[in-house]
């Protein structure tokens, strides 16, 4: 398995974590809406919401919780 945190804003949180010598917690999903996952590694401007993102791509909104 491999992770690419080169898309802000995760290298950002990573270089926090790592500046305090912290490890940081990720989350491994089975399953996601190839939207949903599409949209999370798509380069937005900052502040927008990627769940508006994916939202807009699949067509109807997403709820937040449907990526726990």
């Amino acid at each position: 398995m491999g992770m690419a945190i080169i898309n802000p804003p995760l290298v950002d949180i990573y270089k926090r974590h790592k500046e305090k010598g912290e490890r940081m917690p990720i989350t491994v999903t089975i399953g996601v809406d190839p939207l949903l996952f599409l949209s999370m590694a798509l380069k937005v401007q900052p502040g927008m919401d990627k769940l508006e993102v994916a939202g807009g791509l699949k067509g109807k909104g997403i709820k937040g919780d449907a990526i726990l």
